[in-house]
């Protein structure tokens, strides 16, 4: 009864830290992870809560088993940092499958299969960096927020965008959510 529930993103030194909020005592690390070289951006609980992807500013996503701490797929592709990931369950041929959606400094939104860790689509429409994604819960689409000031829409079926770019924000859109 100790699984790992939260896992803080810390930016400086490269690594995730562990805690189980099983236990109401935040003192003892239950799992560090120090796969990345630099910065890690943001990081995703795989829908069955055994694996979790992190971004980071390496350039890579990593896939990481929650119970060895051991990375299972590595996943590159971006060209300069991985800003955001996020996880998302879909069904293929009546199969149960996970995908990983990312979003990097390269201005891309990409696709991954999380069970192989092939691209299989970049979605290119942003002016800056993507600095946040979401998929929604049907795992039809994804929203994307960027330091170009704009938000996009894009179908995960078509890998095209839906819709002209949400714009009117005055800044970077750092966080998006469904």
């Amino acid at each position: 009864d100790q699984g790992v529930d939260t896992v803080p993103a810390h930016r400086r030194p490269p690594y995730l830290v562990a805690w189980s909020n099983k236990r109401q005592e935040f003192e003892a690390c239950e799992l560090e992870i120090k796969e990345h070289t630099e910065a890690v951006n943001a990081v995703a609980y795989f829908p069955d809560g055994t694996r979790l992807a992190s971004a980071s500013d390496d350039g890579t996503i990593k896939i990481i088993d929650m119970v060895s701490g051991e990375v299972v797929l590595e996943l590159q592709g971006h060209e300069g940092e991985v800003m955001s990931v996020a996880v998302c369950r879909y069904s293929k041929d009546g199969k149960d499958c996970v995908r990983l959606v990312s979003g990097g400094a390269d201005e891309t939104v990409r696709v991954w299969d999380a069970k192989t860790g092939k691209c299989e689509q970049v979605m290119r429409g942003h002016g800056k960096a993507v600095t946040c994604v979401a998929v929604a819960p049907d795992g039809k689409s994804v929203v994307s927020g960027s330091e170009d000031t704009t938000l996009r829409l894009w179908s995960l079926e078509t890998g095209v965008a839906i819709g002209s770019p949400v714009t009117g924000h005055s800044g970077p859109v750092y966080s998006v959510a469904w």
